[in-house]
């Protein structure tokens, strides 16, 4: 049975005891009302629960249809604030380049078609996500992680953290910012393989049942495991980081409609027949036979030799009417460092709170320590976003207006 202390545990197990305790409780906390804005305010459903790498219950909710979960939350919000259209003003075709600051913050500077724009405002909230795809002249991939710099990334040219770097200038702290997530499954596209940019195989592909094997047909990991511990085994038994991702007949009802975007797009392959899906990738039959009846085994007893104790739909390597599979290999994902916040997303100097100064989502450090749990992202920033418009009402009602 899920609880709070249950989902703050494993948030803090997977962030390898680096999270900020506080943030993880107000995560946790949050959630249920993070779910009721969703669901009951936004009239999203989210009746599809399952369990994904890291989490010791089946608790992440995904929405019904063929829609990513983040574009459906970003779709139900935008159309619950063109309500307040009168009140919101969007700035399109522009960037911020500075964070103008008097004792308190005092608005930002914004360019948009080559002029200046100075914008007065008492607060500013940065909300522009992570530095996963950071290779400009000042990048903080090479600055923090320059190991890394040479994967492919799931992330777009956007994500750059320009937020962070604006925010860095008037001192804002940053935090865990050498902690950068590899998603151990970013989609290889047989047409363009050496492609940097990758499209995410998510988690819940292997939460159907999808087993990972390397080169040789042998499975070498648990597959709801967290994801760096993946991503090790990966790097550590596979060829050129690449995996093989194999599932059977029935995954494409399991999933849901988006799993057959995937195979239209190439991704994922069909095939008749266990021989034929090993003749494709060069693996032994013998071998992966021998695997998946062995995984079969390990079902029956409850516990692998990884640890693994949960097995949704075991393929049967015999009698299967079709097989699906993948390959994928491990790309930048998620950085976990990020500006320095309190439960309230306000933004800390060395010397303290940077009046006005907020932030939240990918582009603040201290909730996923060292590693993230999958699924808390989303939840992050509805439950943050929530909780900073709630401390920055109460700012701006004893602030005066510049």
């Amino acid at each position: 049975k899920d609880s709070i202390d249950l989902f703050i545990r494993d948030t803090i197990i997977s962030g390898k005891g680096e999270s900020n305790p506080q943030l993880v409780y107000a995560l946790a906390r949050g959630s249920e009302r993070a779910w009721r804005l969703i669901t009951e305010e936004c009239r999203v459903d989210l009746s599809k629960v399952t369990q994904c790498g890291g989490h010791s219950v089946a608790r992440t909710h995904r929405p019904k249809g063929d829609k990513p979960a983040g574009y459906v939350f970003v779709t139900a919000l935008l159309k619950k604030l063109s309500k307040f259209s009168n009140d919101v003003r969007f700035f399109k075709r522009c960037e911020a380049k500075a964070i103008m600051e008097r004792r308190t913050i005092s608005g930002l500077v914004l360019e948009t078609r080559g002029m200046l724009i100075r914008c007065r405002s008492s607060s500013v909230i940065i909300a522009t996500g992570g530095f996963a795809n950071d290779h400009t002249e000042d990048s903080l991939l090479k600055e923090y992680a320059p190991e890394l710099k040479d994967f492919p990334t799931t992330n777009g040219p956007f994500a750059q953290g320009k937020g962070l770097k604006i925010a860095a200038k008037i001192g804002a702290t940053l935090i865990h910012m050498s902690e950068i997530q590899l998603h151990p499954t970013g989609f290889i596209d047989p047409k363009s393989r050496e492609c940097k940019s990758k499209i995410l195989a998510p988690e819940l592909l292997r939460g159907v049942g999808g087993v990972l094997v390397n080169e040789h047909g042998k499975r070498f990991c648990n597959e709801l495991g967290t994801r760096d511990y993946i991503t090790g085994e990966i790097l550590k038994n596979c060829r050129k980081r690449v995996a093989i991702l194999v599932l059977g007949g029935k995954a494409p009802e399991l999933y849901g409609p988006t799993f057959e975007f995937y195979v239209k797009k190439g991704f994922i392959k069909l095939f008749p027949s266990l021989k034929e899906l090993c003749k494709e990738y060069g693996i032994s039959l013998e071998n992966m036979t021998k695997e998946l009846k062995e995984y079969e085994e390990c079902e029956k007893r409850g516990r692998d030799k990884y640890g693994k104790t949960v097995f949704p739909n075991v393929i049967d390597p015999l009698n299967e009417n079709c097989y699906y599979a993948c390959e994928v290999t491990p790309s930048l994902h998620y950085t976990m460092g990020g500006l320095k916040v309190d439960h309230n997303g306000a933004v800390y100097r060395k010397t303290g709170m940077i009046r006005g100064l907020y932030a939240v989502g990918e582009s603040t450090g201290g909730v996923h320590g060292k590693n993230r749990l999958v699924g808390n992202s989303l939840m992050e920033c509805i439950v943050f976003g929530q909780r900073t418009a709630r401390a920055l009402s109460h700012y701006l009602i004893l602030t005066p207006k510049l």
